[in-house]
């Protein structure tokens, strides 16, 4: 290997360890990244030896190390000293001499050209660090149909008359500057047609919000950018443009680039299980995708009208490779009064609990949000292996062990342990508002135990937890008006997508898909 090519592989590695370091719990921050590739920049000599000392030590010894190598970089300060000790202050009308304000105006401009030359610097490597990640990552090919084949839907066409096309028509696309092309992007996102869902497409090239990255294009709710204020947990999906660059293709710094963006993404909302981001130049249009569930990413690339569809299309029909997952506040709820607290961003999800920031009073702050719901759930599929049932889960049997913060439930006095034979008959015994529809439909008469008469239980335990409810008036007559009174207050308490979900879950006994839904409420 020849030294040039050696030299090469040695920056790639360094920058594939700083890149992970800033991933790792208490490893190098954002500004402390690009500080180390300013520094190696300006150190072309260091590599090898920076290569070798990052090989043989811990990480927490690795951060420490790299942290030395970050002394401000601070020029002409032997200048900068003389000039302040030549300047004569008076105490009546202050001035500084001709030559110290030259010298001073020199030292600003050198300053000025070091800053000029970091930057470009930074800039160069960021683009080098993008086209390596991207180098370095293992993407399937996709095709149109992976993505619309999830809620199945289809991918149709914009209307040959209709404004897109027009726009496409009277609007070249711009390949002069990035700037021209953002500007041609606005105007033609500002014309798709109108979504079924209330989401709003933003300009956000200037804003920093997602974790210091400026995504050119964001997708919200509505609700969930008042006043323009930008949150990385709320984001729908992203669309970064560039201008054109190669008539071949998109670059792969620039996918690298949404890569970065998609990496975010899966961090700040750790309950979403699938991601699309979207790239073009206004004649390619390419899309990245992330799969929690596999750890696998995806690739595919279309042309302008094609991309823009499916931009469109996936959008519109809530697909899960463009919809926010994930709590946007939590409720809180004292004996004087009841409020309500926005979460800002995810810090980190333990055993028993999630972490989540906020601002609490104008003051940063950090809440914990137990997962009890899990654990319950957890504790009922234990039991139902062992053909037990406890046929009386309800608000008031659930209790909490302050010890370990985990849930308890009590009052076993109804359960059954269902032995014989599977199809057996039992006589009713346990919660009435609380009941299953299919006890409801047996009109609290003789029926078969089955686990999802538990589970139902469970989800409309989970409900009243998180929605306190005037609970339905019961009638004091027959059991049938007794099972239709119940029956009609939960159809049209769990009418919502995620309940009926979660309802449809519990008659499956499909314990997996209730427990995603225990962190997936939508407010």
């Amino acid at each position: 290997m020849s030294s040039t090519s050696a030299s090469a592989s040695a920056s790639t590695n360094v920058r594939q360890e700083l890149n992970r370091l800033s991933l790792v719990e208490s490893g190098i921050t954002e500004d402390e990244f690009v500080g180390l590739l300013v520094y190696i920049t300006n150190n072309p000599n260091r590599i090898p030896d920076l290569e070798e000392s990052l090989k043989y030590c811990t990480d927490k010894l690795k951060v420490k190390y790299l942290r030395k190598l970050l002394v401000p970089e601070q020029p002409a300060v032997e200048n900068l000293e003389k000039l302040f000790g030549q300047m004569d202050v008076s105490s009546s009308s202050g001035s500084v001499n001709t030559p110290s304000l030259s010298m001073f105006l020199k030292v600003v401009a050198d300053n000025s050209e070091i800053t000029r030359k970091n930057s470009e610097t930074m800039v160069r490597f960021m683009k080098e660090c993008f086209h390596d990640t991207y180098q370095n990552t293992v993407f399937e090919r996709a095709d149109v149909e992976y993505f619309l084949c999830v809620n199945n839907t289809f991918l149709g066409q914009f209307s040959a008359h209709g404004s897109v096309n027009a726009y496409l028509r009277d609007n070249p696309v711009p390949t002069n500057t990035e700037e021209d092309v953002q500007k041609w992007f606005n105007g033609l996102t500002e014309i798709l047609p109108k979504f079924t869902k209330k989401l709003v497409v933003k300009d956000t090239h200037t804003n920093t919000y997602l974790n210091g990255l400026k995504p050119d294009i964001s997708v919200f709710m509505e609700e969930d950018v008042i006043n323009d204020v930008y949150n990385t947990m709320f984001v729908q999906t992203l669309l970064e443009v560039k201008k054109r660059k190669s008539m071949s293709g998109l670059s792969d710094e620039d996918k690298g680039q949404v890569l970065d963006y998609i990496r975010v993404l899966v961090q700040q909302q750790p309950l979403r299980m699938l991601f699309a981001v979207f790239l073009s130049d206004g004649f390619y249009f390419y899309v990245m995708a992330y799969d929690r569930k596999t750890k696998k990413y995806s690739e595919y690339t279309t042309n302008l009208r094609e991309g823009l569809r499916l931009f469109w299309v996936l959008l519109n029909f809530g697909s899960p490779f463009t919809m926010m997952v994930g709590p946007k506040s939590i409720d809180i709820k004292t004996s004087s009064r009841n409020f309500r607290i926005r979460l800002k961003g995810y810090l980190g999800m333990g055993s028993s609990s999630t972490v989540y920031q906020i601002d609490w009073q104008n003051t940063p702050s950090a809440i914990k949000v137990f997962k009890g719901h899990s654990s319950l759930l957890h504790l009922l599929k234990r039991i139902h292996n062992m053909k037990i049932y406890h046929r009386d889960v309800r608000p008031e049997n659930i209790l909490l062990d302050t010890d370990n913060n985990k849930p308890i439930l009590v009052d076993w006095e109804s359960s059954i342990r269902n032995t014989k034979d599977e199809n057996n008959t039992v006589e009713y015994e346990g919660t009435v508002t609380f009941a299953s529809p299919n006890i409801l439909d047996k009109e609290f008469g003789p029926y078969i135990p089955s686990a999802s008469d538990d589970l139902h239980s469970f989800v409309r335990t989970i409900y009243i937890l998180r929605n306190p409810s005037n609970m339905p008036t019961i009638p004091n007559e027959n059991l049938s008006l007794k099972a239709q009174a119940v029956r009609e207050y939960w159809s049209d308490k769990l009418d919502g997508r995620l309940w009926r979900e979660m309802v449809d879950a519990a008659s499956a006994k499909n314990y997996d898909l209730l427990e995603k839904c225990c962190d997936v409420f939508e407010k």
